[in-house]
């Protein structure tokens, strides 16, 4: 629909290494990714645990991010290249 024909107009399509970070906890983002290939890892860390915790995993055609077009604040969580 009309929509997302405007969404898609500013699209483009960028490609992760496995294990690279998206998006970063605590940072300011303002993009919305699509999954098109692979598997993306939503992660957090936790006070006093040396691992962080895994929240999800997400799969094609996945949309995330899309909450920071709507209000822009700090990310709650990590999220990662998981497969490729």
């Amino acid at each position: 629909d009309a929509d997302w024909a405007l969404v898609l107009e500013g699209a483009r399509t960028v490609t992760f290494r496995k294990d690279q970070v998206i998006i970063k906890q605590g940072e300011l983002n303002t993009k919305m990714y699509m999954i098109q290939s692979g598997r993306v890892r939503v992660e957090k860390t936790v006070e006093g645990k040396t691992e962080p915790q895994v929240l999800a995993t997400m799969d094609p055609p996945k949309v995330f991010g899309e909450m920071s077009i709507i209000m822009p604040e700090q990310r709650p969580a990590v999220s990662c290249a998981a497969d490729i």
